[in-house]
């Protein structure tokens, strides 16, 4: 019982650094200005929301936290984060495709 509470309490701080360094990751000046503000995410016309999400790296942080929170262990999250870096892609379901772009790729791959 204590190894099992002794591997959680691992991945849950492993996690924890993990997303402190990614809630780190800059936003590059040059596209900064294509933003949530600027370019609200629609409901009604989603084919528009890959721009917002794709050039900002706060809204990409907060889809790789999420992700990584439910994730249930090391090797997970590092599979996870080396998609990431290498494809620069993530699959969420069988027809969608959460792409990330260079600068945040660049981040990940300082962090593994």
């Amino acid at each position: 019982m204590s190894t099992a509470l002794s591997i959680d309490s691992q991945v849950k701080e492993y996690k924890r650094q993990i997303i402190n360094s990614i809630n780190n990751i800059s936003q590059d000046p040059k596209i900064s200005k294509l933003s949530e503000k600027n370019f609200p995410i629609s409901l009604n016309s989603p084919a528009d929301n890959w721009k917002v999400f794709y050039y900002n790296n706060k809204i990409q942080a907060k889809a790789l936290t999420s992700i990584i929170q439910q994730k249930d262990s090391i090797e997970d999250i590092e599979s996870f984060l080396k998609t990431i870096a290498n494809e620069g892609c993530y699959q969420t379901s069988e027809s969608h495709k959460l792409y990330f772009n260079d600068q945040v790729r660049k981040h990940i791959r300082k962090i593994i």
